[in-house]
C-alpha cells in the first residue's frame, strides 16, 4: 500500500498501469481548494490519472500548515516538523528521493531543569518516567474497563488518580511535565480538551521521528512542480449541485468544474469563512460543530552560541506554573547551529498569541533564565507562530473533544453529491493531526474520484 503512494506521487509509470486514462477523465475538470499535503496529494493523483485539475490556495505560498522559514538563517519547519514514525511510513522514502536528509529526535535525551543548571539526576528521572507510565497505563484501563463515556475527559479522571500518588514538590512537577508533554504537547490541547475514550486510539508507523534538514518545504515544492497552483486565491463560496461546483473567491472570480475536493481545516470550515450553497448536510455540520482544533505555537531563537547542553533533544524548566511550562528543542542537533525551538500547547498557546513576537520570545527567554540563570545571551534572531490567529489554518490540527467521538472524523470525509469531496488530517480516523494522514486522505479521495469516472 505504501509503495503506492509512494509512486502516485512520483508520477510514476506504475501510477499509469493502476490508474489506467480513460477517454472521459480528460474532460472532466477538478478543483481542489487548499495547497497543503491533502490537496498538493490529490491533485497530484488525480492529474496522474487523467483529469483536468486546479488547486486554489489562499496563501501567497505552498504548504499550508507546512511552513519552512529560512529567517533564522537554516530551514525551519514552523508547522509540522516531524516525520512520525519512519518505518514504512511513504514520507520517509519520499524525502529521500526528493534529498532531503532527516535527523532523528531522541525523546530520551532531555533534562528536567530546577533553576540555576540544576536539573534533576538520571534517578530522579527514571523515577519520574516510571510513575508517569503507571499513571499512563492508568488510563488506559479506565478505558478498558468502562469507566469512562464519551463525555469524560483525560483530565476528569486524571484529576481522580493524581492525589492518589501523593506527589510533592519538584518530583509533583516534574510527573505534571511528563504527562502533559506525552499528551498536551501531543495533541495541541489542555488535558481538559481531550476525550479520554479517543485518546491513543489512533494508528501509528513504528520507527523514528525524523526531523528533516532542508524542511518540508522542499517536499511540498517537489510534490507540486508541475500543478497548476493558483495562489493568493481565497475561496469565499463553495455552490454545488448534481451537474457540477462553482466556487467564488473574496475578489469575485469564479472557477467552475465537474467536481472538488475541500481541504481546508475543520476550523476553518467551522468559522464560517467559506459559505456553502446549498449548506452542507447536518450530519456533517454536527460532526463539525463537536470536533475542535488543537494550538501548538512554536518560537524559535537564533544565539550567537549554545549555553545548553549541545547533546540534549529536548529540556524543560520545572517551574511553579506547571500549566505553562514551554519544552524546548535542540536544534543544534539539526542544524549544528545554536538555535532552540520552545513549544507551548493549548491554553498556554493562545496566551501568548495575545502577545506580540517580541513579547512570546522575552516570556521564552525568561524560561530559560530560571533554567540556566540570568547570564545566558539574548537571541540574536528569532521567529514566532500564532496558528490559531492565521485566517488560513484557525489552529494547528485537530483532535476529539469530550462530547465527540472518532467516527466523526470519518463523517467529515463523506463526499456530498458526488461533488464535493473532503480531505485533510482532521477527516482520517487513523491518521489524524499528522502529515502522512493529510497525504493519504488526500488520495483516498482521488481514488474515490477515479472509480466514480471509471
Amino acid at each position: 500500500m505504501h509503495r503506492r503512494h509512494f509512486l502516485q506521487f512520483l508520477g510514476l509509470n506504475a501510477l499509469a498501469a493502476s490508474l489506467p486514462r480513460r477517454a472521459g477523465r480528460a474532460a472532466e475538470s477538478m478543483l481542489v481548494i487548499g495547497a497543503g499535503m491533502a490537496g498538493i496529494s490529490a491533485a497530484r493523483t488525480l492529474q496522474a490519472a487523467g483529469f483536468r485539475v486546479t488547486v486554489l490556495e489562499g496563501r501567497d505560498r505552498l504548504g499550508g500548515r507546512i511552513w519552512t522559514d529560512d529567517s533564522l538563517g537554516v530551514p525551519l519547519d514552523m508547522g509540522a516538523a516531524w516525520i512520525h514514525g519512519s518505518r514504512r511510513n511513504p514520507l520517509t522514502a519520499l524525502a529521500r528521493t526528493v534529498g532531503i536528509r532527516s535527523v532523528a529526535s531522541d525523546f530520551e535525551a532531555f533534562a528536567l531543569y530546577t533553576g540555576n543548571g540544576r536539573q534533576l539526576s538520571a534517578d530522579q528521572v527514571s523515577v519520574v518516567m516510571e510513575t508517569a507510565a503507571d499513571i499512563l497505563q492508568e488510563l488506559e484501563a479506565a478505558k478498558t474497563h468502562g469507566l469512562v463515556d464519551e463525555s469524560t475527559s483525560i483530565a476528569d479522571v486524571l484529576a481522580v488518580l493524581l492525589p492518589e500518588y501523593a506527589l510533592v514538590g519538584a518530583e509533583k512537577r516534574a510527573i505534571l511535565w511528563a504527562l502533559a508533554s506525552e499528551i498536551e504537547l501531543e495533541w495541541g490541547a489542555d488535558a481538559s480538551d481531550l476525550s479520554l475514550l479517543a485518546w491513543n486510539e489512533d494508528r501509528a508507523f513504528g520507527g523514528d521521528h525524523l526531523l528533516l534538514r532542508e524542511g518540508y518545504g522542499k517536499l511540498i515544492a517537489f510534490l507540486a512542480r508541475d500543478l497548476n497552483v493558483q495562489l493568493n486565491t481565497v475561496v469565499s463560496e463553495v455552490a454545488y449541485d448534481r451537474s457540477g461546483v462553482r466556487l467564488k473567491t473574496a475578489d469575485g472570480r469564479i472557477f467552475e468544474a465537474d467536481r472538488a475536493v475541500v481541504t481546508l481545516p475543520i476550523g476553518v470550515l467551522q468559522s464560517g469563512a467559506v459559505v456553502f450553497k446549498p449548506a452542507l448536510p447536518e450530519s456533517k455540520r454536527a460532526a463539525l460543530s463537536r470536533l475542535q482544533m488543537g494550538l501548538l505555537n512554536k518560537i524559535a531563537m537564533r544565539f550567537t552560541h549554545p549555553f545548553w547542553n549541545e547533546e540534549l533533544h529536548r529540556f524543560a524548566y520545572l517551574g511553579e506554573a506547571t500549566d505553562e511550562a514551554l519544552e524546548f528543542f535542540n536544534l543544534q542537533v539539526l542544524h549544528e547551529q545554536p538555535i532552540l525551538v520552545a513549544l507551548a500547547r493549548g491554553a498556554q498557546a493562545r496566551s501568548l498569541e495575545r502577545l506580540s513576537p517580541q513579547q512570546a520570545v522575552w516570556r521564552a527567554l525568561e524560561t530559560l533564565q530560571r533554567a540556566f540563570g540570568r547570564a545566558i545571551p539574548q537571541p540574536e534572531s528569532f521567529a514566532v507562530t500564532a496558528w490559531q490567529s492565521d485566517s488560513f489554518a484557525r489552529g494547528a490540527y485537530s483532535h476529539v473533544p469530550p462530547g465527540a467521538r472518532r467516527s466523526d472524523y470519518n463523517t467529515l470525509a463523506r463526499p456530498v453529491q458526488n461533488r464535493l469531496f473532503f480531505a485533510g488530517e482532521g477527516t482520517l480516523s487513523t491518521y489524524p493531526a499528522t502529515v502522512h494522514g493529510a497525504m493519504m486522505s488526500g488520495e483516498r479521495e482521488a481514488q474515490r474520484i477515479v472509480r466514480l469516472a471509471e
